[in-house]
């Protein structure tokens, strides 16, 4: 039973598949909305509308790092003429949530002849920052460097992110100025060290440590 378990665990890296990564799986919309329903009781889930006009494509690799692959969906309008980027980052504490939470908002968006695009980026279970925000930086390169592909103007990108994705949003959009022509942060905390601020200890997962232990960060 020993030797079925260790070769159970090292038959992916044997078959050169790549290296297993930790998820935290606690940031869901259904959870979200279990959680704003008992203070809300008025909403409901978003749905999805289905545009015959957006073109989706799935789980395209815009950078592979030593230890796996990274990926972005695109929902893109159909249109003879190149189209505006809306770069989306989901929300999850820097930790937790996925790409594919901002699916129904990336068809709404590409509804009104946009070229959107979902990023997944290293959550602080797997890579604490800067990684992150250099993942959506590489995101955006690839998006410009394949903008003929993508029918997309290069020179008219707009990054939109919900809460910890709408932090990185802004301060993506505020260091990247070149690439970077707006800014969209929906609910994403601007201050960290402040007595307001709930998410200190949440970030500080993220920023490799507190403000007393990483101030710099």
């Amino acid at each position: 039973m020993k030797s079925f378990f260790i070769l159970f665990v090292f038959l992916p890296f044997l078959l050169g598949e790549q290296t297993p990564f930790p998820k935290d799986s606690s940031y869901t919309i259904l959870s979200t909305y279990q959680k704003e329903k008992k203070k809300f009781p008025f909403i409901s889930i978003a749905k999805t509308l289905h545009n015959e006009n957006i073109k989706s494509e799935k789980q395209i690799v815009y950078q592979q790092t030593a230890t796996r692959d990274l990926h972005l969906d695109a929902y893109l309008f159909q249109s003879k003429k190149k189209l505006p980027t809306v770069i989306l980052l989901h929300g999850g504490g820097w930790k937790s949530g996925d790409k594919s939470q901002m699916e129904s908002l990336a068809n709404a968006i590409a509804a009104k002849e946009y070229n959107c695009f979902a990023i997944e980026y290293r959550l602080s279970p797997e890579a604490k920052y800067p990684a992150g925000y250099n993942d959506v930086k590489e995101a955006i390169v690839f998006i410009i460097k394949n903008a003929s592909r993508f029918n997309s103007n290069p020179n008219k990108i707009g990054i939109l992110g919900c809460s910890s994705g709408g932090q990185m949003a802004a301060l993506l959009g505020t260091t990247s100025s070149n690439e970077i022509q707006a800014i969209i942060d929906l609910d994403g905390i601007l201050a960290f060290h402040h007595p307001e601020s709930e998410e200190g200890k949440i970030a500080a997962e993220w920023l490799g440590g507190t403000y007393e232990e990483n101030p710099k960060n």
